[in-house]
């Protein structure tokens, strides 16, 4: 999960109002999860699922994040302001090696990026 336009979010509105946004989009994303699941801070202002199922199980989870994320409102000051997440997912393979793996979960988000934004694509 990247959050899209998070710059823009921080100059706009703020680093408090910024790390807010964070903390909501991750409790969305771990929320979301299956309880084995892992689920980290990637980057500044990207999460990350480790998930141990199928790829269509991985999409519908990201899936339903991404839908509750965008949908969630946030108030700043008299202002409400909604964010969005692009997600890039990726299945590992018997002898892929993790890097390999999260650089496929990369492409597949910089797909999402370049394609519009707020969608997973995987």
């Amino acid at each position: 999960f990247d959050l899209d336009n998070f710059k823009y979010l921080n100059d706009t509105y703020g680093h408090d109002f910024g790390d807010e946004v964070l903390v909501t989009a991750a409790n969305t994303v771990k929320a979301a999860a299956h309880p084995k699941d892992r689920v980290f801070r990637w980057g500044g202002e990207e999460i990350l699922i480790l998930h141990k199922g199928s790829l269509s199980q991985a999409k519908e989870i990201a899936e339903n994040a991404r839908k509750t994320i965008e949908q969630i409102p946030m108030q700043h000051e008299y202002e409400t302001v909604h964010f969005t997440a692009t997600v890039g997912v990726a299945c590992y393979e018997q002898g892929l090696s993790y890097m390999d793996m999260f650089r496929r979960v990369d492409a597949n988000l910089y797909k999402g990026k370049n394609n519009g934004k707020n969608q997973v694509v995987g």
